[in-house]
């Protein structure tokens, strides 16, 4: 839920620089297509990511992205 709130955070603040860019409806189309894209190139380099890796390898990275993100893990992988 952090993870989420600190997105929307991030879209409110990218929001508001791109208000001050006053940018043509030209330039906020470009824009649109150019975030759609990076999101679907993110969601194939997940899927192909998660065919080269193991459950066992899935597991370890998600811990290590918890523990980056500061969501505390136990050898377990449960949550604390």
């Amino acid at each position: 839920m952090g993870q989420h709130r600190l997105i929307n955070n991030n879209m409110q603040e990218l929001k508001q620089r791109f208000n001050v860019l006053q940018l043509t409806e030209e330039q906020k189309q470009k824009l649109a297509i150019l975030i759609r894209r990076e999101r679907m190139q993110f969601y194939l380099n997940q899927k192909a990511l998660n065919n080269i890796l193991t459950e066992k390898q899935k597991a370890q990275l998600l811990a290590w992205r918890k523990q980056r993100d500061g969501i505390k893990v136990d050898s377990t992988g449960r949550k604390n």
